[in-house]
């Protein structure tokens, strides 16, 4: 600030906080220089109010074209600490103007837009611009050979052929190895024979088939439900469904990191859109106990086990707190069904809790069950409810006979062989612990899960590492920002039961002698330590 004194950084984030909690009347967690400010919960209107205050509050004058740029508390702290002293409020701070503008530069249709989940949620359409062609610049810096992509041949397994070369994969989620199972294959030839390859046509006018109808029923009786109703694609069921129940005099809360598909059908739903920070039971009661009675009715929506960290979502507290509020809760247990829990039944076989404790519980066929789709469980009014109503259901072609018949036989052979979860998180478990032994930075991964990630931090490193790695003949993806918070870059293995021990002896080994500078003798030069 130019001719009086720039205020301390923590003085800086500090008066952001206040400004926040003071306008928006519900909780903020503490800022610090990563905080993304599409998480503080604010609608447009609020965010004004907000710059006002921390205007009055440091006598700056602050423009929305700078302001329109931060993405971050401590981006928005280096535009105020390069603004001059104020010396006339812009008028659209004393109205209301016609198309207010968010601390994100977005534009908003409407009055709410809030947080966006783990980098998996959507920033803005220019931020999501400006986002990939940073990875892209980033690809070009490095001068590594892209690892997005890439084009896989042969049958998912514990190996994979890129470019003829045979690699080991950690980049799938085939968690029980089932993708080319004689019998789900077998199933699904079978059903190309009987059907054909398409229903060509909604299942609402002339698209149902038995293998419909079956599959749907041995994934309620799997899970213990009363019924279910699968879709074509798990992303566009978490978009369809969240959207479709929820409407504007509800309120949805979600967990931070939600995944991408989760944000989606809040957004859709035009319902009040509040973000809680991952995992912090005491901060979402508080925020219930603050908003719930001013709603209809209320979404609480968590992952069984979240995609990018691998923890699990602490379903006791969870259900106590459905319970005290009187909110619906909506698990999506994409990563989560076949593999937790003894039996491999997901999240409620994993804490010995009865399947009712969850309202809405979605699955993906495309993981533990070899297939593709997505499918949501619950009491036979809510399925029955979806299967009518829900425009992604009613409107879109149904789901293909062989991808039915693929996921219904892969559920078959998780029943018959109940041992294949427990084998997966041994494996899991295995890689966890050697990597953990060998100094790497698992992040968050709870045993149990099949998700481990390796953090590094710089997205360059990520980059790098990945590269390296494949050139040993590992195929494992990284991930970096916008898709994870800044300095949060990581490598996602996914260990499924047909890992072999020496499989992930060497991934762990070569990924911690890569990060130490003393891996593949044939790199230019060893990747740089965090």
């Amino acid at each position: 600030m130019k001719g009086v004194p720039v205020p301390s950084r923590d003085t800086l984030l500090s008066v952001l906080q206040q400004a926040c909690r003071t306008v928006s009347g519900h909780p903020v967690p503490p800022l610090d220089e990563h905080t993304d400010l599409h998480t503080l919960g604010l609608g447009s209107l609020q965010v004004m109010e907000m710059l006002v205050i921390v205007e009055r509050e440091l006598g700056v004058r602050l423009m929305d074209t700078e302001v329109a740029q931060a993405r971050t508390a401590g981006e928005l702290c280096d535009v105020i600490a390069a603004c001059g002293p104020a010396v006339q409020m812009p008028a659209a701070r004393t109205g209301q103007p016609s198309a207010p503008v968010s601390a994100a530069g977005q534009r908003p249709e409407r009055a709410d837009v809030t947080g966006t989940g783990h980098g998996d949620a959507p920033p803005p359409a220019g931020d999501r611009q400006r986002g990939l062609q940073a990875v892209v610049d980033l690809v070009r810096r490095t001068r590594v050979a892209s690892p997005y992509f890439a084009l896989h041949d042969g049958r998912p397994g514990a190996t994979t052929v890129v470019g003829e070369r045979t690699m080991t994969m950690f980049s799938g989620f085939d968690y029980l190895g089932l993708g080319s199972d004689p019998e789900v294959m077998r199933a699904a030839k079978e059903a190309i024979d009987r059907y054909g390859t398409t229903v060509a046509a909604s299942r609402a006018a002339s698209g149902e088939r038995p293998i419909h109808r079956s599959l749907e029923s041995a994934l309620a009786d799997f899970l213990g439900a009363e019924a279910a109703v699968a879709f074509v694609s798990g992303h566009a069921t978490n978009v369809s469904v969240l959207g479709h129940l929820a409407g504007p005099p509800d309120l949805i809360v979600h967990d931070a990191l939600a995944h991408n598909s989760l944000v989606q059908g809040a957004e859709l739903s035009g319902a009040r859109r509040r973000v809680f920070p991952h995992n912090d039971i005491a901060f979402l009661d508080e925020l219930l106990t603050m908003e719930r009675r001013h709603h209809r009715r209320a979404i609480v929506v968590v992952e069984g086990v979240y995609s990018m960290d691998g923890d699990l979502a602490d379903l006791p507290a969870l259900v106590a707190l459905r319970e005290r509020h009187d909110v619906m809760l909506y698990v999506d247990e994409a990563h989560s069904i076949g593999v937790l829990g003894p039996a491999g039944a997901g999240v409620t076989d994993h804490w010995g809790l009865p399947a009712s404790v969850i309202d809405v519980r979605m699955g993906t066929l495309s993981k533990a069950l070899a297939s593709s789709g997505g499918f949501i469980v619950g009491d036979t009014g809510l399925i029955t409810h979806l299967r009518q109503t829900t425009p992604g259901f009613v409107y879109g072609c149904g789901m293909a006979p062989s991808v039915a018949a693929a996921a219904h036989a892969a559920l078959g052979q998780l029943r018959v062989r109940p041992r294949l979860a427990a084998t997966a998180r041994r494996r899991a478990e295995l890689f966890r612990t050697l990597a953990r032994d060998a100094g790497l930075d698992t992040g968050r991964s709870s045993t149990g899960s099949c998700v481990v990630p390796v953090v590094v931090g710089d997205d360059g490193v990520a980059l790098e590492l990945a590269a390296r790695l494949g050139e040993r003949g590992i195929s494992v993806c990284p991930f970096v920002s916008p898709a994870v918070e800044r300095g949060q870059a990581r490598l996602r293995f996914f260990v499924s039961a047909r890992h072999t021990d020496a499989q992930i002896h060497d991934a762990v080994t070569a990924t911690a002698a890569l990060l130490a500078g003393t891996g593949d003798a044939t790199a230019d030069s060893p990747v740089p330590q965090t």
